[in-house]
């Protein structure tokens, strides 16, 4: 896997994870 693409990938899972708690 490419570190680059994994970025967005946990931005994107820690937004959804912040949308969960609210």
């Amino acid at each position: 896997m490419c570190v680059c693409s994994s970025s967005w990938f946990w931005i994107i899972f820690d937004k959804l994870q912040n949308v969960k708690k609210s």
